[in-house]
């Protein structure tokens, strides 16, 4: 049996309870329920009506007000009168409806009102006519003597009726119903007792059920929180704990299956095989977006590892890859701008080394590669090939400078600069020749 049904029960008894109470508390009603009746019928109802009257004749003095500020506009001037003949005739007829279901004491307040009323429409007629005939000052005149005389005398006789239909009701209220109410509590008491014994019954019966197999989830949900995926969510109930153990089987089942194919992943990362990825098809929801993260995450190092072999295999093999377009961020962006200036640096070398290296063979000794461009190693790299054709030049000069004299039949000069290996080999040759030719 589901928990709904459970609960359902329970509420049908409460239901049932509380409709027997509502039988016996129905009974203590009808007895009130005349008297409820009149004061809702009269005098509720003409304490309404009164008030209405006053809604309307609030009505009345506000249009009228605004009919001697809109006197020389005739389209508001018409709108204001219309507005206050509509009022007016409602005011006539709620008085007239007053009257006819008042008491007849309460018929000398509405008498009262009415009078009040008449009286304040007369000078109500003035106005509009002076109005209309363009006497606006008159009109003020009168709206501010008396007609608001005849205005407050009909707000203070709708008050006094008001007054009046309130205490009729205070009146009615003070029927003598002591004993009807006693005689009714006490028989709801004792039926609700009854109720509250039987639902008590009821209510520890199926919270037994259903504590049963919540400590179990919750010993279960307490394992999966630390970790411990090893628990017991076998169950026969088919309510709603049943339904939730079984969620948490799944549950248990996604959470193992990705962590099966984490570890597989990770496995396969530490054996340098950056292809693997994991089957989000395996898992549903939240679980195939975390497997999907964790491919998101090794294709994120896979493309620049990837360019990263590419360009030192390249550079390996001597040759200066194409520049790297890719748009990396963070620290793979940093990494492509180093790449990039590396690039840069050894197609500068490259470049500027042939260059000299040709003019060399074409005699022309005398050009270096701009140092000042690299650095550390680099810097010294083609320093030494700096270095080496600094060598070659000096000593072709000296020997170059040494036989062109010799040429001439002065065999005095000799290159006196050191130089070391052949460089010194063929310095040596130069000046024996010198000594050879002078002895002859």
């Amino acid at each position: 049996m589901k928990i709904g049904v459970k609960v359902t029960i329970l509420i049908v008894i409460a239901v049932v309870g509380l409709a027997i109470v509502g039988v016996f508390g129905i009974r203590g009603i009808d007895g009130l329920n005349n008297m409820i009746n009149y004061i809702g019928e009269v005098p509720v109802r003409n304490s309404n009506l009164a008030n209405e009257v006053m809604e309307h004749f609030s009505v009345v003095r506000a249009n009228t007000a605004m009919m001697i500020i809109d006197a020389n506009n005739p389209e508001s001037l018409k709108a204001d009168l219309e507005k206050i003949e509509e009022a007016a005739g409602d005011m006539y007829a709620i008085l007239d409806t007053l009257h006819n279901s008042a008491s007849e004491q309460g018929k000398v307040f509405i008498k009262k009102i009415q009078d009040a009323v008449l009286e304040s429409g007369h000078e109500r007629k003035a106005m509009t006519d002076m109005v209309i005939a363009g006497d606006v000052a008159g009109a003020s005149v009168i709206r501010s003597t008396t007609y608001a005389r005849d205005a407050g005398a009909v707000t203070d006789a709708i008050d006094k009726y008001v007054t009046f239909a309130s205490a009729q009701v205070h009146q009615a209220v003070e029927i003598d119903s002591t004993e009807l109410a006693a005689s009714t509590q006490m028989t709801m008491y004792i039926v609700i007792a009854l109720v509250l014994v039987i639902l008590i019954v009821v209510a520890v019966i199926v919270i037994r059920g259903i504590t049963k197999g919540l400590k179990q989830a919750v010993e279960a949900v307490r394992k999966i929180s630390e970790g411990d995926f090893d628990v017991d969510l076998e169950t026969t109930s088919k309510d709603e704990i049943g339904i939730l153990m079984d969620s948490s089987k799944d549950m248990v089942n996604a959470i193992k299956t990705c962590i099966s194919a984490a570890e597989h992943i990770a496995k396969n990362v530490e054996n340098g095989k950056l292809d693997s990825r994991a089957d989000t098809k395996l898992v549903k929801g939240a679980y195939a977006d975390m497997l999907s993260g964790v491919n998101g995450l090794i294709e994120a190092f896979y493309v620049p590892l990837q360019i990263i072999v590419v360009f030192v295999r390249d550079i390996s093999n001597g040759i200066v890859p194409p520049k790297i377009t890719n748009d990396f961020r963070g620290e793979f962006g940093e990494l492509e701008i180093d790449m990039n200036n590396c690039i840069d640096t050894l197609a500068y070398i490259v470049t500027n080394v042939n260059r000299i290296g040709a003019e060399a063979r074409e005699g022309i000794l005398e050009h270096r590669v701009d140092v000042t461009k690299l650095q550390n190693a680099w810097n010294e790299l083609v320093s030494g090939v700096n270095g080496i054709l600094e060598n070659a030049d000096n000593i072709i000069n000296d020997a170059g400078k040494t036989l062109s004299t010799m040429a001439t039949g002065d065999l005095t000069p000799r290159i006196t600069a050191a130089y070391k290996g052949k460089f010194g080999e063929m310095k040596d040759n130069i000046n024996n020749l010198g000594d050879s030719l002078t002895d002859l």
